[in-house]
Parts: structure tokens; sequence; C-alpha cells
């Protein structure tokens, strides 16, 4: 039973693990496209659009995917959390409290409160409504990744590769 329950510690810490690189790469994006900002003839300034156009493409991905991790994680908890209404009602508290505790001492209102919060992130019809909005309010994934190449100045890594093509071993 230790066993099981490192393995899931494990995987829950991969997973939120990549949450956290997706959170990183939009992170970095940004940043990068503002120090890389450049100012036009008419004195208004943009962001440099690569870092960006980065994001454009990858986001329709990893949104649906985060969205599956936290249904992942959560798993049957996101529906076993009880109401507000639940909560307050004072014959019922003592069983909440005694029943759904979190890990570590956290009380058992804040457990509830981070389930509701993920559900309401991933799995309710607000959240569908989002997902699909982020999936295509841009166009697809695939169409932006297509299109940035299409714009993109191919020529460096072109010229890297031919060099290691061409250099003896």
């Amino acid at each position: 039973m230790a066993e099981r329950a490192v393995d899931l510690r494990a995987r829950s810490n991969r997973l939120i693990g990549e949450i956290w690189s997706y959170a990183e790469l939009a992170r970095s994006a940004v940043i990068a496209g503002e120090a890389e900002a450049r100012e036009w003839p008419g004195g208004m300034w943009t962001c440099a659009s690569g870092p960006l156009h980065v994001l454009r493409g990858i986001l329709p991905v990893w949104f649906p995917r985060v969205n599956e991790i936290l249904r992942l994680i959560g798993s049957h908890n996101m529906f076993a959390t009880p109401t507000a209404a639940q909560i307050a009602d004072k014959d019922l508290r003592g069983l909440i409290d005694r029943y759904l505790p979190g890990a570590k001492g956290m009380a058992a209102e804040e457990r509830i409160r981070i389930f509701r919060l993920a559900w309401d992130f991933a799995g309710s019809a607000l959240a569908s409504r989002n997902e699909q909005y982020e999936r295509f309010y841009l166009a697809s994934s695939a169409r932006n990744m297509s299109r940035h190449l299409a714009f993109t100045d191919r020529g460096r890594a072109d010229r890297l590769v031919d060099r290691f093509l061409k250099e003896p071993y």
C-alpha cells in the first residue's frame, strides 16, 4: 500500500511538473518578446513576434493537456466535494471535517476549495467552453505552426545542418 502511495505521489509530481513547464514556457516567451521589442518608424513599440508566435502555436496543445492533468490528479475528488451549503450545515460540518481533511493536516474546507477550483477550471461547463475557445480562437495549433514556419527565416538553421552534414567525422 505504501508503494502505491509513493508511485501515485511520483506520478502527480511529474504531472504538476509538466504544468510548471508550460507556465515557464509562457513566462519565458513573454519575457523574450519584451526583451526583443522594437520601435517602428512612427514611434510605436511592439514585442518580438517569434516568441509570441510560439505561444500562439503551442497554447492550443497544452491548455487542454493542463485540464486533463487536473482531472487526472483530482480524480473522483472533484465530484465528491461538498457544497458551501453542506459545509455550513451544522449537522454535516463535523462529518466533513472528520472524513475529508487533506494531507499533512490540511483542513477539510481548504481541500474542498482546491478541488472546487480545479473543477471550475477543468471540468465545469464554463471550463469546457474555455478549453474550446483556447484551442481555436487564434486558429488551430497546426495552422499557426505552419503559418509561422512560412514566415520564419530558416537560413541559420539550414546553414547549421549543412555544416554538420559536410564536416568530416
